[in-house]
């Protein structure tokens, strides 16, 4: 009879340290799960908050806008900008008679002074296209005219 308990006893305590096994094995699956759902989780959310913080500037890409649009786009973004500073990214316009591209607000007044080669015609068509570098930061906003 004491060797029946004592096999009992060591099969109950098998079972229990199988048992326990079994329970730490699926605590650590899903610890790493929960890890890579987290890791997957956080890298959508930089995304979005990086969609969220470009959406003034991502909003022209591939819209047809008018002249007076460029024009009020350039002098919001780059207006506080005086000549010897340099915005974190340029806005490249073409229109039918010239190229140029704009850096910082100091040549705003010439985008709507008729006589001058940098005029943007306001009832003019363009169309957005923004231009990033090869780690997907907005370098630039290039406006064409149709």
């Amino acid at each position: 009879m004491k060797d029946t308990d004592n096999s009992l006893k060591a099969l109950i305590l098998s079972a229990g340290v199988f048992i326990t096994c079994i329970v730490i094995s699926i605590g650590f699956y899903f610890a790493r799960e929960s890890q890579a759902l987290s890791s997957i989780s956080a890298e959508n959310l930089s995304d979005f908050a990086t969609e969220l913080t470009e959406r003034d500037l991502t909003q022209f890409d591939g819209l047809e806008v008018t002249g007076s649009d460029v024009v009020n786009f350039i002098k919001k973004e780059l207006g506080e900008y005086v000549s010897t500073d340099t915005a974190s990214f340029y806005v490249y316009v073409k229109t039918s008679t010239s190229e140029n591209t704009y850096f910082n607000g100091a040549n705003i007044s010439n985008m709507q002074k008729f006589t001058h080669s940098m005029y943007i015609k306001p009832i003019g068509k363009f169309t957005g296209e923004i231009v990033r570098d090869e780690n997907k930061v907005i370098v630039g906003i290039k406006f064409i005219q149709k």
